[in-house]
């Protein structure tokens, strides 16, 4: 039984030693992670029979792959080569195995190392010059501080131009280069040679050195050649100024004194040397007249200094002298108001100027009246010019009600600067003499055909103005419309839309002007203005509203007269609706106008009714209400408090028993 299981064991040996056919070994060295490694691998036939290799498996060796012919087959004693390569994923020791179906068994081992190439660059050496010319030695010391060999290393100096090689260095090991160089004025003027080392490895990686070489020379004195100050600024205060200096040496500096200078300069330093550390500035503080205008100015400041280089030290001044961009204010001295043709109304016109330096050739004009204004040829620094002149009111400017006084001034430089004013027509007290312009629908039989405008006044009425809206709007042909004999050869009728320049803000709204041709007055009693023709199927109503009514009297002053609102039925033979107000001022003008807080304001009711008196701004907003309830006949005076009020126009209107009066005032 023994001897069975004896010659078992043995016949088991036997066929495991014919599988296993050899093995071999393979020592990679130093490679590096990321790139791919070459092998090669021996195989060897040491059996009787041919040996195939045509299959294997990999133990750590990622994307392996086979360089050479594969299958491959070996006879008895035979040995080759089979090239393999692989990509290493890790840093560190290495192992790995490759198995071949037939048995075969290839060990390798080896170290893989980080894949980026280090090295260090200093350079070396007394890292300073002192004058032009010196012959200098730049050494570059380079080290390999990593685990990879160098093959080769390029060097590029960017300040003198170097481009060499050096190499190889092995890990740990150091290759000096040695770089010439002459010193230049522009070194010196620099105050420094800055140096940039670039080093490139064979493959690709690149490592930078920058370093500066100090200039010391002892006392130096670097100072701008010239000083290009431009446009300067043509004024009685000094133009101020500063001489920077720089000591870019290696001992103390000093400078002093003016040695020549011209009568455009003085020093305003309150000291006779200035003193400057190595590498420290210092200014010298001057003081520049500029003494005429529009000129082209050059100078030279000479200093002296204790550099054994540059003892003396010329600044060149260089400037234009010009007048400088003006800022002015403009300010108008003239009364709020006027209150007839030929009155005198006094202008003064004041330019401010707001800087310190001098307004030449300030210009300008009154753009309405055409006046040229004319102020001092110079305007000093923060100082006052005037221009004062007569303004004569025209019979334009009455019926207008208000008075635009549009002031552009402009400089030399092209700056320019407007001021408007405004000055409106104050119209005195009712003086209780019966005035009216009044319109009535007027009939060819039982059909109404237009609307006819009347007058009645005691006075002689040279011309005549006032804002007109009939409501509901219909299309009128104003040239149609004409004064009637014999007052169209005495008087020209003419119609401007929207109204005076100070009208209410209202839809369809025109300002209708009758002036005097020959300075005749219209009639005296009552009369016809004019008539504007209707159809019948136009409106059952008609709303007439009059505003800012002007009454030129031939005396040339302004009269008084009521605006109002009348509503004119088509069909009804009764002219008017409202025959008690005709005669009344039911809403008198405010007084005072302009007011700056306070102002009075009264309203004439010809019997007991409900009013409600309210202001408005020009945009329609509703600001405040005064009255609001039934009010007995007769005169009432309200007082409204404008305190609170923004300075502008505003309107004020007062509803009452169906019909609304308006008014316009003005707050300071």
């Amino acid at each position: 039984m023994k001897k069975f299981l004896l010659l078992g064991i043995l016949q088991v040996l036997v066929l495991l030693f014919s599988f296993a056919k050899g093995s071999s070994f393979v020592d990679l060295g130093d490679r590096v992670v990321w790139q791919t490694a070459e092998f090669q691998v021996e195989l060897s036939n040491s059996g009787e029979d041919d040996l195939i290799f045509d299959a294997l498996w990999e133990i750590g060796l990622p994307s392996l792959r086979i360089l050479d012919d594969f299958p491959l087959t070996l006879s008895p004693g035979e040995t080759t080569y089979l090239r393999m390569s692989f990509v290493p994923e890790n840093v560190g020791e290495f192992k790995g195995e490759i198995g071949f179906d037939n048995g075969f068994r290839v060990y390798i081992e080896g170290r893989i190392l980080d894949f980026e190439q280090k090295v260090s660059i200093i350079l070396l050496g007394k890292k300073s010059f002192g004058y032009v010319g010196e012959e200098l030695t730049f050494e570059v010391e380079v080290e390999n501080t990593g685990d990879i060999a160098i093959e080769s290393f390029t060097i590029r100096e960017e300040h003198t131009g170097y481009d060499g090689d050096i190499g190889p260095i092995e890990p740990g090991k150091k290759l000096s280069l040695y770089i010439p160089y002459t010193v230049t004025q522009e070194d010196i003027e620099r105050n420094s040679i800055h140096l940039t080392v670039v080093g490139t490895t064979e493959n690709g990686f690149q490592f930078f050195h920058e370093e500066l070489w100090r200039f010391k020379p002892g006392a130096m004195v670097s100072v701008p050649e010239l000083i290009d100050l431009g446009n300067v600024y043509y004024k009685y205060v000094d133009t101020l100024i500063h001489i920077d200096f720089h000591n870019p040496g290696t001992d103390t500096l000093r400078v002093w004194g003016k040695k020549t200078f011209s009568n455009n300069f003085s020093s305003v330093s309150n000291s006779l040397v200035l003193i400057m550390a190595p590498g420290e500035k210092g200014e010298w503080p001057m003081k520049f007249f500029p003494r005429a205008v529009n000129m082209d100015f050059e100078g030279d400041i000479e200093f002296y200094t204790n550099s054994t280089v540059t003892p003396e030290v010329i600044v060149k001044h260089r400037a234009k002298v010009v007048y400088g961009p003006g800022n002015w204010e403009l300010k108008g001295f003239m009364q709020d108001t006027y209150t007839r043709v030929g009155e005198k109304i006094d202008v003064k016109i004041e330019a401010v100027n707001l800087e310190n330096f001098i307004i030449g050739n300030l210009r300008g004009s009154e753009r309405k009246s055409q006046r040229e204004l004319y102020f001092a040829r110079r305007i000093n620094p923060f100082e006052i010019s005037e221009f004062a002149y007569q303004y004569t009111v025209t019979e334009n400017d009455i019926l207008n009600s208000k008075i635009d006084f549009d002031f552009f001034t402009s400089d030399v430089t092209g700056n320019e600067v407007s001021l408007h004013k405004e000055v409106t027509l104050k119209i005195q007290e009712d003086d209780a003499l019966p005035r009216k312009i009044e319109p009535v629908i007027i009939r060819e039989g039982n059909t109404p055909s237009a609307i006819q405008f009347k007058f009645e006044w005691e006075e002689e009425v040279l011309s005549l103005a006032f804002d007109l809206v009939i409501k509901p709007g219909f299309a009128i042909d104003w040239s149609k419309v004409e004064l009637p004999i014999p007052l169209r050869d005495t008087h020209q009728l003419t119609v401007e839309e929207n109204g005076a320049p100070n009208s209410r803000v209202l839809d369809n709204v025109v300002r209708v002007k009758i002036t005097s041709k020959d300075g005749k007055p219209l009639p005296q009693g009552e009369g016809i203005l004019f008539n504007i023709p209707i159809e019948a199927e136009d409106s059952e109503e008609y709303e007439v509203n009059f505003d800012n009514i002007v009454l030129l009297a031939a005396t040339g002053n302004v009269l008084p007269i009521n605006a109002g609102n009348y509503r004119l039925a088509a069909n009804d033979p009764v002219t008017g609706v409202y025959p008690e107000f005709r005669h009344l001022n039911i809403l008198t003008q405010n007084y005072p106008n302009p007011f700056s807080r306070a102002t009075t304001i009264k309203v004439n009711l010809p019997k007991e009714m409900k009013a409600r008196l309210a202001v408005y701004s020009v945009t329609g907003e509703e600001i405040m209400v005064l009255l609001d309830g039934p009010l007995k006949a007769g005169e009432h005076e309200v007082m409204l408090d404008g305190m609170d009020l923004k300075p502008g126009l505003y309107l004020y209107q007062l509803q009452a028993d169906g019909m609304v009066f308006h008014r316009r005032m003005i707050k300071r």
